[in-house]
């Protein structure tokens, strides 16, 4: 049967909002457009599409491909990225800047953890010396609270191990306790956050910083923030020894010592003794360590004092040997 067409000049641009009705008076308006848009000189023209940015160099940008993207937005010259639990930065897409400040420390030793199951097993871990029960801990980009603590190599999370199998060798991450606190609750607000763009010149940076004082200064009287640090500091399982940003910008940082080690000699030769084991001390380390393990802290400034016939190189040697088994902290 034969048939008679029509012909319609299709350029009567997107419609979202007529009726049918009046869609009749309008022969070629679109309703629904896909992979097409309204052209400028009138018409409908295919969308170009878009260029991967970073192209075939394009990296992730937290390195991990199953960290979720929560959000992208343009910023200055580049883009900002919300991927896993951070917030990176990148003008090119080949690299990027984590822009965020990490609430977490890398903890001693690593973990393993199972799929459906809240048991955390570690090698070299110091669970009842770096954990207590309550804290955040960040495994595998996932986050969770510790449940309870068995022993320095055995914890249990508050829930089971988000991951598809047993993983192995894992980093693993404590929350920063009483600075954390004051950083989520009270930093993290809007007028922290702002800026006051690229370029700017001498008075906008005096003026920022002003209000940056008076913001600081309220977070500093404000009573919630007080009580926020009290909480803190009454669960803070390690000690809290009193220092000043003089003192150690004079005489470096301050550290303690572990009073569950001991310095022991056996048959002639100087060991370190922990309930863990023992490990013998190089001879080079001898007088030092022996010295350092009978004080509450110590610091480097004082060992040169102390110790004015061993050589500076050694001295700091022995503190980063002490500081990677835990001996001072």
């Amino acid at each position: 049967m034969p048939t008679q067409g029509a012909s319609i000049t299709v350029q009567g641009g997107l419609d979202l909002v007529s009726s049918s009705h009046a869609l009749f008076k309008t022969p070629g308006a679109a309703t629904v457009l896909q992979n097409f848009e309204s052209s400028t000189t009138g018409g409908y023209r295919r969308i170009s599409g878009f260029e991967k940015l970073g192209g075939n160099s394009a990296v992730i940008p937290s390195g991990v491909n199953t960290d979720i993207i929560h959000g992208i937005s343009g910023y200055a010259n580049g883009i900002v990225v919300a991927q896993g639990a951070n917030l990176y930065f990148s003008t090119t897409g080949t690299s990027y800047v984590q822009i965020n400040k990490d609430t977490f420390i890398v903890s001693t030793g690593t973990v393993s953890i199972t799929s459906g199951s809240p048991t955390v097993t570690g090698t070299n871990t110091v669970f009842t010396s770096e954990f207590i029960v309550g804290d955040d801990i960040k495994i595998d980009n996932n986050f969770y609270k510790v449940l309870s603590i068995t022993s320095d190599t055995v914890l249990t999370l508050d829930i089971n191990a988000n991951t598809a199998s047993t993983q192995n060798g894992l980093t693993y991450f404590k929350g920063i306790d009483c600075m954390n606190s004051l950083w989520q609750n009270f930093i993290l607000n809007e007028f922290m956050r702002n800026d006051i763009g690229i370029n700017p010149n001498s008075e906008e940076i005096k003026t920022l910083l002003k209000k940056l004082s008076n913001e600081l200064n309220d977070i500093i009287n404000s009573s919630k923030a007080l009580e926020s640090v009290k909480e803190n500091i009454k669960n803070w399982q390690y000690p809290i020894q009193e220092y000043s940003i003089k003192t150690i910008v004079s005489e470096g940082p301050s550290y303690l010592i572990d009073k569950s080690i001991k310095f022991e000699t056996k048959e002639g030769k100087p060991y370190l003794t922990s309930a863990k084991g023992s490990v013998q001390i190089p001879g080079k380390y001898k007088s030092l360590i022996e010295f350092i393990i009978v004080q509450e802290s110590i610091n480097e400034k004082s060992l040169k004092a102390q110790f004015q016939d061993i050589s500076d190189e050694i001295i700091i040697e022995c503190l980063e040997n002490l500081k990677k088994m835990n001996v001072i902290k």
